[in-house]
């Protein structure tokens, strides 16, 4: 996977926020996996993944909502699972 950047953390967030709390950290997982497989993709064959993108946890998360208020409670359980994922 390539590096971390907060637009990173914020766009897989984004896409788990509005999920229920057992369901998070299984998107979670299955984005960060996905990132890896774009990397792995992109470095072997020198273009994007048609599916998951270019290697980065945003490219693999795709569009998601944005938060009502994205510095609540739950915003930041979001952020604290994904960190752990990571």
């Amino acid at each position: 996977m390539r590096p971390i950047h907060l637009m990173d953390l914020d766009a897989a967030i984004r896409v788990v926020w509005h999920l229920s709390e057992t369901e998070q950290p299984k998107r979670l997982t299955q984005i960060v996996t996905s990132a890896q497989i774009a990397d792995r993709y992109r470095k072997r064959l020198r273009k994007p993944h048609p599916q998951f993108g270019t290697g980065t946890l945003q490219s693999a998360a795709g569009v998601g909502q944005l938060p009502a208020n994205p510095c609540d409670r739950h915003y930041r359980r979001c952020l604290k699972d994904l960190l752990t994922i990571l």
